[in-house]
């Protein structure tokens, strides 16, 4: 989770494919380039993503779910929902990754998670949220 890996069936599904996970780098688009959904991702890449997977880590202590909301951050819209969230030990912070609209995907953007009907404070930050150091 802290090397913030998209997993089939969280992040992953019918509904949300690589280009709106953060994945495209490795979708060829190549000329000549086709496998079954390719003509679906270079509309999806030519209209614009409709939203976009992030990192959010919560400035209050909540342990944000999957499935929970995310809200503006007024707390009174509802925006967008949480895929996989967890104390993550390694960085001793409360973290998620989401799908917001692109518009609210900035790192610093605040916003809300709905936490047992409690909104609290969280903000986008850059993914991966822990990368390993290099050994020799």
């Amino acid at each position: 989770f802290e090397a913030s890996m998209p997993l089939y069936g969280q992040e992953l599904d019918e509904n949300h494919g690589p280009l709106v996970a953060g994945l495209g780098r490795f979708v060829a688009f190549g000329k000549g380039t086709y496998f079954v959904g390719s003509t679906a991702l270079m509309e999806q890449r030519e209209k614009g993503l409709p939203c976009k997977l992030v990192g959010l880590e919560m400035l209050e202590k909540a342990v944000p779910r999957t499935g929970y909301k995310v809200l503006d951050e007024s707390g009174e819209k509802e925006i967008g929902y949480i895929t996989t969230g967890s104390y993550a030990p390694t960085l001793d912070k409360y973290l998620a990754m989401a799908y917001v609209p692109v518009e609210a995907s900035a790192v610093g953007t605040k916003v809300k998670v709905l936490v047992r009907n409690k909104p609290y404070a969280a903000e986008v930050v850059k993914m991966p949220f822990y990368k390993r150091g290099k050994t020799k």
